[in-house]
């Protein structure tokens, strides 16, 4: 496979300590050296972030947050604001995430939220990573429905010339963790359907915006859903924890 590859890695609470987290970044980095194609954002836990951060050059490997607060600054105790993940060297930002989103995984953003969260990556000129993805895929397709709806809010209050910019993660929920994951086809699908929505939004440009695909990924489906499921990129979770699986997904690529 001879095109570009996003590969953005969802650390989520991995590794425990920061020398374990130093040594999966030794490993993510020797992961990718020599594949030129590859591009990987690494969006570790916050405390280490700053850490793993330092030094780091290049184009071709960047750090991001994995979620951030509505308020730039405020009495929020326990949260991070946009500010302050961007002053410690994360250039993108995950949005939306299932485990933000529904109180049963932990999270609670609503759509305004999420809309907010989206703005203020993009006043930091930071790359959002818009998380969509439906809990359940119905036989009736109403499942299309709550896309277009996370897609709507979403970006409702993103600059439009800005929305282009946007990393559109599609990983539905009921593929998290799953032992399969939905078919290539059914990307392919789905790839089309989310730039006909934003077509609606910025015209031909939606030619341009990124998608990935996130949902129980791993070095046995990655190639194909790239290739067959038309998309841009991977968001990858629990594969990308262990240095030496993230290695092989990579490898698997081309």
């Amino acid at each position: 496979m001879k095109k570009s590859v996003l590969v953005v890695a969802n650390w989520k609470m991995h590794p425990k300590t920061q020398a374990e987290a130093k040594k999966l970044l030794t490993e993510s980095k020797k992961a990718i050296e020599k594949y030129q194609k590859v591009r990987l954002i690494i969006a570790p836990p916050a405390p280490f972030l700053p850490i793993l951060s330092k030094g780091v050059r290049g184009k071709r490997l960047t750090f991001g947050a994995q979620h951030i607060h509505t308020e730039e600054i405020g009495s929020f105790t326990g949260s991070i604001s946009m500010p302050m993940f961007a002053d410690v060297g994360a250039s993108a930002v995950l949005i939306g995430h299932a485990e933000s989103r529904y109180p049963a995984n932990g999270g609670g953003d609503t759509e305004e939220d999420i809309a907010t969260q989206v703005a203020l990556a993009i006043k930091y000129k930071k790359t959002p990573i818009l998380c969509i993805g439906e809990r359940v895929r119905d036989a009736q397709g109403l499942y299309l429905h709550d896309v277009r709806k996370q897609i709507s809010a979403g970006i409702s209050k993103a600059p439009k010339n800005k929305v282009k910019s946007i990393i559109f993660a599609y990983e539905p929920v009921w593929a998290i963790g799953a032992a399969e994951t939905m078919s290539t086809h059914a990307m392919h699908e789905m790839s089309l359907y989310i730039r006909k929505i934003l077509m609606e939004y910025i015209g031909p440009s939606a030619g341009q915006v990124s998608i990935l695909y996130g949902g129980s990924i791993d070095e046995t489906n990655a190639k194909a859903m790239v290739h067959e499921g038309e998309v841009q990129g991977l968001l990858v979770g629990r594969a990308s924890t262990d240095g030496a699986r993230f290695n092989k997904l990579i490898h698997a690529l081309y």
